[in-house]
């Protein structure tokens, strides 16, 4: 469900860079998450297109990519306002999918030391 090597790639292998970026990843998805479920909730499309948006690069450089594809297909929806009726089944598919991915990058902070 991650794939680190884009992130030991862009930390030049930097154990040290590596907790960081990650520890900054831990700290601001739950925010994140809250934004997007704000954003649905209050049915503003145009927010919710910006929140999705904003969670890919960081899906990105924790290589999580399923859960990367997904912000994206909630960002296009919303943004386009397209089958509105699945966003709400979506942004539920990217919470969970989120918090398991903190899940495991927590595990690899911890491997790190």
């Amino acid at each position: 469900m991650i794939d680190l090597s884009f992130l030991q790639q862009f930390s030049g292998g930097d154990k040290a860079k590596m907790s960081k970026y990650i520890g900054m990843f831990l700290k601001s998805y739950p925010s994140a998450l809250q934004a997007i479920e704000d954003k649905l909730a209050a049915q503003d499309w145009s927010g919710l297109r910006t929140a999705a948006h904003s969670l890919k690069p960081q899906l990105n450089y924790m290589g999580a990519k399923t859960m990367q594809e997904l912000a994206k297909e909630i960002e296009y929806s919303a943004g386009e306002g397209k089958d509105l009726e699945k966003l709400p089944g979506m942004v539920n598919d990217l919470k969970k999918g989120v918090v398991q991915v903190a899940a495991l990058l927590e595990a690899e902070l911890a491997k790190m030391g």
